[in-house]
């Protein structure tokens, strides 16, 4: 009688590890269902003024060319916490702008620009200036 009960017992721990499993793969099958519909990439037609705009949010492979530029800094535009940096490159010449994060550098200082990466025409909501290009990077005065 006793293995009996004990059979019994058994089979009704079973029947709650069976139902515990079927709620975690009911649950498990939610959530991949959940995160295809989600995941989904969303076709390039779609609308995207509500989509982030963050001045990391596109930005482009640099260039070997532009993947450190020295040179003195023209002028400077503050945005909340980002620099935009407008670097004379000692190299060309060339007027070139960045936008970094961190302190503000003096006019006419020498710094080095380790760009990340570049985006062409760019729109700074904060600044409501467009730039052709900007390079996004690290600023340090030399």
């Amino acid at each position: 009688m006793h293995s009996t009960t004990c059979a019994l017992h058994a089979g009704s721990h079973d029947r709650r590890r069976m139902s515990r499993l079927s709620r975690v793969l009911a649950c498990g099958a939610v959530l991949s269902l959940t995160l295809a519909v989600f995941a989904t990439p969303v076709p390039e037609t779609r609308d995207t003024r509500h989509l982030p705009t963050g001045p990391f949010a596109s930005l482009l492979r640099v260039d070997a060319a532009d993947a450190v530029l020295i040179g003195s800094l023209e002028e400077q535009l503050i945005a909340g916490p980002y620099r935009y940096l407008a670097l004379r490159v000692a190299e060309t010449g060339q007027l070139r702008w960045a936008v970094t994060l961190g302190r503000t550098l003096p006019l006419g200082a020498r710094i080095r620009v380790r760009s990340l990466g570049r985006s062409r025409a760019f729109y700074s909501p904060r600044l409501r200036r467009n730039f052709s290009e900007l390079l996004f990077g690290i600023a340090t005065q030399l």
